[in-house]
């Protein structure tokens, strides 16, 4: 699955349940039909119903589903299209289309899509930070930063890679200590995960920071050892920024 799909399968959870049921009704599939085999081989046989049964939108839904774990958005649109021509109930989850619109490089789409969810539910942290995303690849840095800042504190679970992305527009934008604030505040949630550490170090390098950057490899260090575990590639990393920075004792 391509890094950046916003979890299609939980996003989806509860309207796939309604769509399962509907088509195993429909078409009285036996319960493991659709339950082994490959993505390929369970899009083909999706493929034979909707050719037997063209006016049932929950096949068309559940193909869109797979393609979409498949990496065929431009195919699992198409889906969804279809299925809502035909069963209105049957609308994807809006975080799901705008996902697949950033997958098909079409940011301006997303945007479109999540603009006005987010307006209309301030509290929804997963289309904040899939409107940031959006965001990020039309080149809109500032509105990527306010739309990271307004989803962290709303996401369930909250991920390392939703700080880092938080922090990386703040980067973008050149306010690098913005960013150490953010992947700080993180840390404070998630605990001194190494890979909000190392985000911080190379921050702090960037910004001619050495001692910091070193003082912070000492904390991964210590937090290494501390739990009995590798750190040889930690202590090297200090000793080329100690190297590097003459006032670094």
């Amino acid at each position: 699955m391509k890094e950046g799909w916003l979890q299609p399968t939980t996003l989806l959870k509860a309207a796939m349940m309604r769509t399962t049921l509907a088509l195993l009704l429909t078409l009285a599939l036996a319960p493991t039909a659709l339950a082994h085999g490959n993505l390929s081989d369970r899009i083909a046989i999706l493929g034979d119903q909707i050719k037997s049964h063209p006016q049932v939108a929950a096949l068309y839904a559940e193909r869109a589903d797979l393609l979409a774990q498949d990496g065929a958005y431009a195919d699992a649109l198409a889906d969804w299209d279809a299925a809502e021509k035909l069963d209105a109930k049957l609308a994807p989850v809006p975080c799901v289309k705008a996902q697949l619109f950033l997958d098909l490089k079409m940011p301006a789409k997303a945007v479109a899509i999540l603009a006005p969810l987010v307006k209309a539910n301030p509290k929804h942290g997963p289309a904040w930070f899939l409107l940031g995303q959006a965001q990020v690849q039309t080149g809109d840095a500032a509105g990527a930063c306010a739309s990271f800042d307004a989803a962290i504190p709303l996401l369930s679970p909250l991920l390392p890679e939703h700080v880092l992305a938080q922090a990386e527009a703040q980067v973008s934008v050149k306010q690098g200590d913005e960013a150490i604030k953010r992947l700080e505040a993180g840390m404070k949630m998630l605990g001194p995960l190494i890979v909000l550490q190392d985000k911080a170090v190379g921050i702090e390098v960037a910004l001619g920071r050495t001692q910091a950057a070193v003082a912070r490899l000492e904390a991964v260090i210590a937090d290494l050892k501390g739990r009995k575990l590798r750190a040889e590639a930690w202590e090297k990393r200090k000793m080329e920024l100690g190297k590097q920075g003459k006032s670094v004792q």
